[in-house]
């Protein structure tokens, strides 16, 4: 699921060689969502998850292929949709279409 390049994606930093990243995305609790993650090389990568009683998103980043995330591997453009509508998701009270993550090396 492509995003405008003009739309407004909120930065954030994950760490690589987590398995998990969790998202603040302040969407509707305990709900069904399909979470796209669309790398460098526009190549796209679909989870399906769900909410937790906040409405914000655990991504299972082991279920991706292994080393996919780590400090060279670029960013990631991260969008949530319930169906073809890309869902708003709320970080710290303000509303974005999309993250955008780059990962770090932990020392």
């Amino acid at each position: 699921m492509s995003v405008n390049i003009c739309d407004l994606c909120y930065e954030m930093t994950g760490e690589a060689c987590y398995s998990a990243l969790f998202i603040e995305a302040g969407l509707t609790p305990t709900t069904d969502y399909t979470v796209w993650v669309e790398d460098r090389n526009d190549r796209i990568y679909i989870q399906a998850v769900t909410t937790d009683s906040g409405g914000d998103i655990t991504l299972d980043l082991s279920a991706f292929d292994e080393g996919m995330f780590n400090a060279f591997s670029g960013s990631y453009i991260i969008t949530v949709s319930t169906s073809q509508t890309i869902e708003e998701l709320t970080v710290q009270g303000q509303a974005y279409q999309c993250i955008k993550v780059t990962f770090q090396d932990i020392n």
